[in-house]
């Protein structure tokens, strides 16, 4: 027998070693409790998110909306800046002094987690259209059930009809 079959005939018998000890001594499952301790925030983590500054802020009709924030998530820990308007949309540039009639709704894709404001693919359509188009993405947000409520409260959200907007996953 050569070298390299009695490697491969050791390799074979110390797997089937392993996976007889573990048979033998399986993990030990947690129990809800613990498996709930081990997943829950800590007390100072969410402190902190509520204090901000954050990415987030808490909000009592949605869970959260955005914050003002600069993100240093990007190549080389480069930062973004993102900010957000008192109505819920991140601040926007093109034709910020017009009444929108194109607004978008999502998840971090929609509100473009990693570009700063102004760099939004909705402020290179608004340039590319002639309008202005508002961004109320959220990252974290998505799918049809939270529609109503994604990116703006409610007593901020525009009044729109169903072709007024853009909903992206």
């Amino acid at each position: 027998m050569n070298a390299s079959g009695f490697g491969s005939i050791s390799a074979a018998l110390l797997m089937g070693m392993a996976v007889s000890a573990m048979a033998q001594n399986p993990p030990e499952k947690p129990t809800f409790k613990e498996y709930l301790e081990k997943s829950a925030l800590s007390r100072e983590a969410m402190d902190r998110f509520l204090r901000g500054p954050s990415w987030g802020q808490f909000d009592p009709e949605l869970g959260y909306i955005l914050g003002n924030y600069l993100p240093t998530d990007g190549i080389a820990k480069s930062a973004t800046i993102s900010t957000v308007q008192t109505n819920g949309a991140r601040t926007s540039f093109m034709y910020a002094g017009r009444k929108s009639r194109i607004n978008t709704y999502g998840n971090s894709f929609t509100q473009g987690q990693q570009v700063s404001d102004g760099e939004t693919w909705q402020e290179y359509l608004a340039g590319h259209l002639g309008e202005p188009i508002r961004n109320f993405g959220v990252g974290g947000y998505g799918g049809l059930s939270n529609l109503p409520a994604n990116g703006a409260r409610r007593e901020n959200r525009p009044q729109c009809g169903p072709s007024d907007f853009l909903y992206l996953g």
